[in-house]
C-alpha cells in the first residue's frame, strides 16, 4: 500500500494546482524551497522566492527573478533580468532578456523574446513570442505559432 497524490490535470488550473502541491511536498521532504538538479547553472545574483524547481541542464542568468511556485524544465534558458512568476517552463523553453512570464505554461522549445511578456498564457511546443510583444492575458499559442504572425487562409 502506498499513499500518494492523485490530481486530475486535464485543465490548466488543475495542472498548476498539481504542480504547486508536488513542489510543496518535495520542498518539505528536502527541507528547502529551492530544488536545483545536477548540471543546472544558476548565475550569481539570481533571486528565488518560494518553491522553485530547476531541471538538469537549465541555465538561469544574472539578475533573473524566479517566484514560485515555478518549475524551470531541463535545458531551459532564462536570460538576464527576466522575471518568472508562478509558471511552468518545460524542457528547452527560452525566456529573453528582461522578459516577463507570469501564471503561464511555456511548453517544450517555446520561447518568449526580449522585453516580451506572457501573462496567464499557454504556449504550446515551439510557439514563439517575438521580442517586445506583450501577449494579451489569457492568450494561447498553438504548436510552432508565432504571436502576431499573419495567419494563412
Amino acid at each position: 500500500f502506498t499513499e500518494d497524490l492523485w490530481v486530475d490535470v486535464g485543465a490548466p488550473d488543475r495542472y498548476f494546482r498539481a504542480t504547486r502541491l508536488l513542489l510543496e511536498r518535495e520542498a518539505q521532504r528536502r527541507g528547502r524551497s529551492l530544488l536545483v538538479a545536477d548540471g543546472a547553472q544558476v548565475a550569481p545574483g539570481v533571486e528565488f522566492i518560494g518553491n522553485v524547481m530547476v531541471g538538469a541542464g537549465a541555465r538561469i542568468e544574472r539578475g533573473a527573478r524566479i517566484i514560485g511556485p515555478s518549475v524551470i524544465g531541463e535545458r531551459a534558458v532564462i536570460a538576464p533580468f527576466a522575471v518568472i512568476e508562478r509558471s511552468i517552463l518545460w524542457e528547452d523553453a527560452r525566456v529573453g532578456v528582461s522578459a516577463t512570464v507570469a501564471d503561464s505554461i511555456i511548453a517544450a522549445g517555446a520561447s518568449v523574446g526580449e522585453r516580451a511578456s506572457a501573462v496567464d498564457a499557454i504556449l504550446a511546443d515551439g510557439a514563439r513570442v517575438p521580442d517586445g510583444v506583450a501577449l494579451a492575458p489569457g492568450a494561447t499559442l498553438m504548436p510552432d505559432e508565432v504571436a502576431g504572425a499573419a495567419q494563412a487562409p
